[in-house]
C-alpha cells in the first residue's frame, strides 16, 4: 500500500491559486451560523428512515497532539505556503493566518469541533473519479468543487459551495471527514480523509495546487477500516455511533468561548431549522447533554428568547430576521395558520400580527430550513398592517423549483440562475402565481382594518390633555389653538358587539336603473346610491359585528371579492355586508358568482359550532369597493 500523509498535488503547469478563496470567504462573516446551516442541511438530505428524525450532534473535544499526527504534519506545508505568500503579494491577512496556524499545530493539545450525524446514508459512492461510475456523496463533498450530487431534486443543500463552511471555521483551513456506510454488499465500510485549502506553493521542483489531502498519497485515496486513526473512531463512538458521517474541524475559530459558543449554536439551530425539528425531521444534540427534539423545541426556544440579552449584539443583529420567523412558526404564536396548494407548490403558512410586529416580512422555508426573508415579488405590501409570515414549502415540485433558484449560500432566490430563457419564463410564471397566492393570504388576514387608528406625533402639541400651552425647544411657551369639532362622531361598534335594530326607519335612495323589484327595469330599486330618485326604506341593521373582516377584490377589472371573517356566535345565521361610515351604515346587495344567481341582501350560513374562519366569494357592484366595509351576523346566537 502507498505511503499515507499529506499531499498537495502538482498543478501541472496550470492555474496558480492564491490565499483568497471566495467560497470560504462567503461564510467567514458569520462562522457559527453558516456552519450550522450548511452541516445540518446536508445531513437532512441523506435521511434513511423518514419515520425517524436525523440526529446531528455538535461536540467539542481535546486530544493530545501526539495522537493526531494528521494535524501536526501539516506544519511543513503551512511553512511553505507562508514563504510563497511573502514572495507573491505579501498579503497581511494571509501572513497572519499562516503564522497563527503554525503556532497552533505546535500545541500540545488539538482542539476538535465535531459535527456527527446518524440515521443518514453516510458518504457513499466511489472514492476515485471513474468515468464509467456516477459520482456519489463522497466525491461530491470531499473532492467536489461546485459539484452537486443529490438523490432528490428538491434536496436542501449542495455538496459544493456549502462544503467550505467547516473549512472556513478552522484556523488551519482544514477538516477531516470520517464516515460509516453500508457498501453495495451490505457490509459496513469506514472511510477517513483530510482536506486542507491553503494556496499554491513550490514543493521540490513543482508548483502545487492550493488544495491538499491527507490519506493514501497515490491517487489521493482515503484511509479505510482498521487503518483509520484511533481518535477519529473514539470521538464518533462517544457522540454518535453507527452509520453516518462525522466532520472534524481542528482548532475551530469560534469567535466566542464556552457557554457563548453553545448559545450561538443553539440559536442558529432554532432559527434555521425550527420547522424541521417541530415536524420530527431533525433532532440536534449540543455537547454531551442537551438534545433539541419536537417534544421540547418550544420550551428550549422560549428559554433562549428569555436569555436573549446574554447574546453578542452583533450576532443578534445578523440573525434578527431569522429569530422573527422562528417566533412566527412557534406553536400558539401565529395569529393565523393554514395550507396553500398552487402550481405544484404545497406549503404550510403562518402569520403573526399585533403590537409585537413592527415590520412586514415573508420568510420562505424549504424542506424545514429557512432560506430567505427577501424573496422576489414578496417584499412590498400595500394596504397591510405590520405582519410576519413564514411559508414552509413542503417536499415536492414546488420545493424542487425553488431549489433551482437558490444561490450557493442558500439564502436567496435568483431567476437568472436558470440558463434557458424559455425555461426561465415558465418557472418565473409558476413562481409568480405562488407569490400572488401568498399575497392574497396576507391581504385576507393582515389588511389594514377600517377602524384602525394612527397616531402622528407631529401634532402632539395640539392635543396635550389638561394643558393650555406648549413649549418650544428654547423653552418659550406658545398657546395651543382651540380645536372645535363640527359634528358629533358616533363610535363604530366593536367586533362582536350587538348592534341595536329597533331604531327609526333608515331611508335612502336607490341606484337608479340597476335594481328594483319585478322583471321591469325602472328607476329606484333597493340598492342604495346617491344618484337614485326613488326612495327606499327599511329597518336599521341589527346583529353582531363579525371579527377580522377582510374584503379583497380578486382583480381590478373584476367585481368578485373574497370576503373572510371570524364568526362571533354559534348556530345558523345570516351574513350581511355593509358600507360603513362614521355615523351610519348602508346595506350592500351581493350575489354568488354564478350566472343564474340573483342579487340578495344576505347570505345564509349553516350552523357551525367550531367558530372557524369563513371565506366567501361574492359579487359586488363596482362602486361598492370605494367604501369601507362592515359585516354583521343577523340572528346569531
Amino acid at each position: 500500500m502507498t505511503e499515507i500523509g499529506w499531499k498537495f498535488p502538482s498543478n501541472g503547469g496550470g492555474q496558480i491559486e492564491g490565499f483568497n478563496n471566495s467560497s470560504i470567504d462567503t461564510f467567514i462573516g458569520n462562522r457559527v451560523f453558516s456552519l450550522v446551516r450548511e452541516a445540518i442541511q446536508n445531513s437532512l438530505d441523506v435521511r434513511v428512515d423518514i419515520t425517524k428524525p436525523v440526529l446531528v450532534c455538535f461536540s467539542l473535544d481535546e486530544v493530545d497532539a501526539t495522537r493526531v499526527p494528521e494535524v501536526t504534519t501539516l506544519a511543513s506545508f503551512l511553512k511553505l505556503a507562508l514563504e510563497r505568500e511573502k514572495i507573491n503579494t505579501n498579503n497581511e491577512q494571509a501572513l497572519k493566518f499562516y503564522a497563527n496556524a503554525i503556532l497552533r499545530v505546535q500545541s500540545n493539545k488539538v482542539a476538535l469541533l465535531g459535527i456527527h450525524d446518524s440515521n443518514t446514508t453516510g458518504l457513499e459512492g466511489p472514492t476515485v473519479d471513474i468515468t464509467e461510475e456516477k459520482p456519489g456523496s463522497w466525491l461530491g463533498l470531499v473532492k467536489g468543487a461546485g459539484l452537486t450530487v443529490k438523490k432528490a431534486a428538491d434536496a436542501a443543500g449542495s455538496f459544493g459551495h456549502g462544503s467550505k463552511a467547516p473549512i472556513g471555521v478552522s484556523q488551519l483551513r482544514t477538516v477531516f471527514y470520517f464516515t460509516k456506510i453500508l457498501n453495495d454488499a451490505g457490509v459496513e465500510e469506514n472511510r477517513f480523509q483530510g482536506k486542507s485549502i491553503l494556496q499554491s506553493m513550490v514543493y521540490g521542483s513543482e508548483t502545487t495546487q492550493g488544495t491538499g489531502y491527507y490519506g493514501h498519497q497515490e491517487k489521493l485515496l482515503p484511509i479505510v477500516n482498521n487503518a483509520i486513526p484511533d481518535w477519529a473512531n473514539k470521538v464518533r463512538e462517544k457522540h454518535s455511533p453507527g452509520i453516518g458521517t462525522s466532520i472534524y474541524v481542528p482548532f475551530p475559530n469560534l469567535t466566542s468561548e464556552g457557554e457563548d459558543f453553545w448559545r450561538q449554536v443553539k440559536l442558529s439551530v432554532l432559527t434555521n431549522f425550527y420547522q424541521a425539528i417541530s415536524l420530527g425531521m431533525l433532532d440536534v444534540k449540543l455537547g454531551d447533554t442537551e438534545v433539541i427534539t419536537s417534544s421540547n423545541v418550544e420550551r428550549i426556544f422560549d428559554l433562549a428568547l428569555d436569555g436573549i440579552n446574554d447574546f453578542d449584539k452583533e450576532f443578534l443583529d445578523r440573525i434578527e430576521g431569522e429569530i422573527a420567523s422562528a417566533i412566527t412558526m412557534r406553536a400558539n404564536e401565529s395569529d393565523v395558520k393554514g395550507h396553500l396548494s398552487i402550481e405544484g407548490f404545497e406549503a404550510d403558512w403562518f402569520i403573526r400580527i399585533g403590537e409585537s410586529v413592527e415590520r412586514k416580512a415573508v420568510g420562505i422555508s424549504r424542506n424545514g430550513m429557512l432560506i430567505t426573508r427577501h424573496a422576489p415579488k414578496l417584499q412590498q405590501f400595500v394596504g397591510t398592517q405590520p405582519f410576519d409570515m413564514v411559508v414552509s414549502v413542503l417536499p415536492g415540485e414546488g420545493s424542487a423549483l425553488l431549489r433551482r433558484l437558490e444561490n450557493p449560500e442558500h439564502n436567496a432566490f435568483q431567476f437568472d440562475r436558470i440558463e434557458s430563457p424559455d425555461e426561465r419564463k415558465v418557472i418565473q410564471k409558476k413562481y409568480e402565481k405562488f407569490a400572488s397566492e401568498v399575497k392574497k393570504i396576507i391581504l385576507e388576514h393582515a389588511a389594514v382594518s377600517t377602524d384602525s387608528e394612527a397616531f402622528v406625533d407631529d401634532f402632539d402639541e395640539f392635543f396635550k390633555a389638561g394643558e393650555n400651552s406648549a413649549s418650544k425647544d428654547g423653552g418659550e411657551e406658545v398657546p395651543i389653538p382651540k380645536i372645535e369639532i363640527g359634528r358629533t362622531w358616533k363610535p363604530r361598534p366593536q367586533e362582536g358587539e350587538i348592534v341595536a335594530s329597533d331604531d327609526e326607519d333608515d331611508t335612502d335612495f336607490g341606484r337608479g336603473l340597476t335594481g328594483g323589484e319585478g322583471a321591469r327595469i325602472r328607476k329606484g330599486g333597493n340598492i342604495p346610491d346617491d344618484t337614485g330618485s326613488e326612495p327606499i326604506g327599511g329597518r336599521k341593521a341589527g346583529g353582531r359585528r363579525v371579527k377580522n373582516l377582510r374584503v379583497v377584490r380578486e382583480s381590478s377589472d373584476s367585481n368578485l371579492a373574497r370576503i373572510s371573517f371570524t364568526p362571533v356566535g354559534q348556530g345558523s345565521y345570516r351574513f350581511q355586508l355593509y358600507r360603513s361610515g362614521d355615523s351610519q351604515r348602508q346595506a350592500i346587495q351581493v350575489r354568488l358568482p354564478k350566472a343564474t344567481s340573483e342579487w340578495q341582501d344576505w347570505i345564509a350560513r349553516p350552523a357551525d359550532h367550531s367558530m372557524r374562519r369563513v371565506s366567501l366569494i361574492l359579487e359586488l357592484d363596482g362602486s361598492d369597493f370605494e367604501y369601507a366595509f362592515e359585516g354583521l351576523m343577523i340572528d346569531a346566537k
